[in-house]
């Protein structure tokens, strides 16, 4: 009887601390969405962006979250730009500017798997 109930007190326990680690977990999702957006939003460039993610994720030493990293900056400019340029010439521009930006990170990304 009395291993039963350290059973039940000891699963009890478990299921206490899934559900503390679950929302810990939860907390530090919003945390980082919170801080990306930060960044995102501070940030003019991407050296920039980078340094103020390096801050709070650590050194990026991984090519994946790197171009992870610069694709959702790219993102960001793209919507900035488009949401202010109102000629034809400077959207032109700015599209041109954002494709070249995109087409240099994907070449990264392949060229990081061709040297794999």
């Amino acid at each position: 009887m009395q291993r039963k109930q350290q059973y039940e007190k000891d699963f009890d326990s478990y299921k206490h601390n899934i559900k503390l680690s679950e929302e810990q977990m939860l907390k530090s999702v919003e945390a980082a969405a919170k801080h990306k957006e930060l960044c995102l939003n501070n940030s003019t460039t991407f050296e920039l962006f980078a340094t103020c993610m390096e801050k709070y994720e650590g050194k990026v030493d991984n090519i994946a979250n790197f171009l992870s990293i610069r694709l959702l900056f790219i993102e960001r400019q793209a919507l900035q730009c488009y949401k202010s340029q109102s000629d034809e010439r400077e959207y032109e521009q700015c599209h041109q500017k954002v494709e070249q930006d995109l087409h240099n990170c994907y070449n990264e990304y392949y060229q990081g798997l061709l040297n794999l």
